[in-house]
């Protein structure tokens, strides 16, 4: 019996060295990278690029750490065109990855967000915008507890938003001009537990759905939700208490069609736009001391107030 459970931990152990043999290294993998973007030619600057041994600290746009491990990864405008491998997860040390403003993504049925990105839990920032990415965002990325900026505007990503509710350090949420991310029932539920948030937006996402509830998120500053379908039976509480907004878009949702209320302690806003809805009836004061700029024509008020003073 002893010798039985002798050889069962051997092969056990030899099963181990084999996964790790076989785990790439960090040099591979930004070698897999650069051979799965070279699809529309080389990239713009790739100097140091594909060396056995020389520094990766070397490569263009990577940083490493002390150890040699890579931490970031600033490729933008370089003519990345291609799938994003899927082994980039792999680099487990990485904080910061700059692939926006290049050709990513719809080049096949994977041309998408790979989910392993959800295993770079060290990362702080994520810019993929500009690109052509496809499919959901990862359900993957809940486990992104490290998070603070995702950027994901001008793509064609599909599936809405619930698999960001739990990022609860994310400060920047940057989707807009995804056309088709709200479409099939989605909504903006998600929005609602992004306690940390500085900036959302959310413009020309395709969502149609009531407006959510964001009342309290005192580290809100920017909130663009334009260019969608949203609806509501009343607009004001949802945006009560948000000590630190500056600017408000909300312009351009067509089935906006309620009357316009008040505001509550919104001290520190700015810009307003509500223009391109439906809203209706009379505006009496908006109670918005610091309004420098407001945006109220192709509604159907009946009479507003004179902003004038």
């Amino acid at each position: 019996m002893k010798k039985i459970y002798t050889l069962f931990t051997f092969i056990v152990t030899l099963l181990f060295c084999q996964v790790n043999l076989f785990a790439l290294t960090d040099r591979e993998i930004l070698n897999e990278l650069h051979a799965a973007t070279v699809m529309n030619g080389p990239w713009t600057n790739s100097s140091a690029w594909g060396g056995l041994t020389n520094d990766l600290n070397d490569w263009y746009g990577i940083d490493t750490d002390t150890s040699g491990r890579v931490i970031s990864i600033y490729l933008p405008n370089n003519n990345l065109k291609g799938n994003i491998p899927a082994s980039l997860g792999g680099l487990t040390n990485l904080r910061f990855l700059y692939l926006n403003n290049n050709q990513l993504g719809d080049i096949s049925s994977n041309g998408g967000i790979p989910s392993n990105l959800g295993n770079l839990g060290q990362l702080v920032v994520m810019h993929l915008a500009n690109n052509q990415l496809t499919g959901s965002i990862p359900s993957s990325f809940a486990s992104l507890s490290n998070m603070t900026e995702l950027w994901l505007h001008d793509n064609k990503l599909t599936g809405g938003i619930s698999n960001l509710a739990n990022l609860n350090g994310l400060h920047y949420l940057e989707i807009g001009n995804n056309p088709n991310l709200g479409v099939g029932g989605h909504n903006l539920a998600a929005l609602q537990d992004l306690t940390n948030i500085k900036s959302i937006s959310m413009t020309n996402c395709g969502f149609s759905c009531s407006v959510p509830d964001l009342s309290g998120k005192n580290a809100l500053i920017n909130c663009y939700l334009a260019k969608n379908n949203l609806t509501t039976t009343s607009l004001s509480t949802q945006f009560d208490d948000l000590q630190s907004l500056t600017r408000l878009g909300l312009h351009d949702n067509p089935n906006l069609n309620c009357p316009l209320g008040n505001f509550t302690d919104l001290n520190n806003l700015q810009e307003l736009s509500l223009n391109g809805c439906a809203f209706s009836g009379t505006v009496s004061d908006l109670n918005l001391p610091s309004l420098k700029k407001i945006w109220l024509n192709k509604n159907q008020l009946t009479s507003i107030p004179n902003f004038s003073s």
